[in-house]
């Protein structure tokens, strides 16, 4: 039977994932040759905050698509992710605007070179940071209407059966998603998961008793099932109110079909 050694994954250096991120791109460069529009590392290697355990994020841009489209593989104990993409598939990616945009977005901000003869990857972070204030807008009403309002029903439910367990796991879902409406109510990209919520505690604008709410689940004491209810609960009218004063209309005034 085949066991994994004892320090698989294994550490990396930043010097290291660069070194690779290198031979990755040279080799590219040679299989695909004009083909190959641009290769640039993102992530956390890209924005120099890697750690021993992060793995390497590579994507290449090409004229033509190839396959696979994804290669994603362990080699010498880390991870790493080489995407083949054409600039079409980046262009849908920048405009899809929805709750995830500030997560997803950062990708396209500080792209790291590694191979763009033609200035690519800053043609493709002007129109990142550039999407229209009424995208996002929209976008914003959408979050809080598709997935934060049917979380919240979810968690009302919980509490009016009782259901403790569940409760705490539906109160997580609704701080996950604060977090991301903050981050697209004031039109910012998270550069990943892990600093998405220190940095949205310091953005202006935030629904009423949103940072006690995130606090709570920052100390991981989820034993006071009434505390977790009420700071719910206030996040919630916060989060209407925040609506309100961008004027976005959550409930139409007529039945739509």
């Amino acid at each position: 039977m085949n066991t994994l050694p004892p320090d698989f994954p294994a550490t990396a250096s930043h010097e290291q994932r660069i070194a690779r991120a290198h031979a990755i791109t040279q080799n590219v460069v040679e299989r695909y040759g004009a083909n190959v529009i641009a290769v640039g590392v993102y992530g956390s290697t890209a924005r120099e905050t890697d750690e021993p355990y992060s793995d390497l994020e590579i994507v290449v841009v090409l004229h033509e698509a190839v396959e696979p489209r994804n290669l994603e593989y362990y080699f010498e104990g880390w991870k790493n992710e080489v995407n083949f993409v054409t600039p079409d598939d980046l262009l849908a990616e920048v405009y899809e605007v929805d709750i995830d945009w500030p997560l997803r977005g950062g990708q396209f901000i500080g792209v790291l070179p590694l191979y763009d003869p033609t200035g690519y990857w800053l043609y493709l972070e002007e129109i990142a940071a550039n999407i229209p204030v009424e995208v996002l807008t929209e976008a914003l009403r959408e979050a809080i209407v598709d997935e934060y309002l049917e979380h919240w029903a979810k968690f009302r439910n919980a509490r009016l059966r009782g259901d403790d367990n569940f409760s705490r796991w539906a109160a997580w879902t609704l701080v996950w998603d604060a977090v991301r409406i903050v981050g697209l109510a004031n039109r910012v990209y998270y550069p990943s998961r892990a600093r998405a919520v220190p940095l949205s505690l310091t953005l202006p604008l935030q629904p009423e008793g949103y940072a006690a709410f995130v606090s709570i689940f920052e100390s991981g004491d989820l034993t006071d099932i009434a505390q977790l209810e009420s700071l719910a609960g206030t996040l919630h009218a916060g989060l209407l109110e925040m609506a309100a004063e961008q004027g976005i209309v959550l409930q139409v005034a007529e039945r739509l079909i």
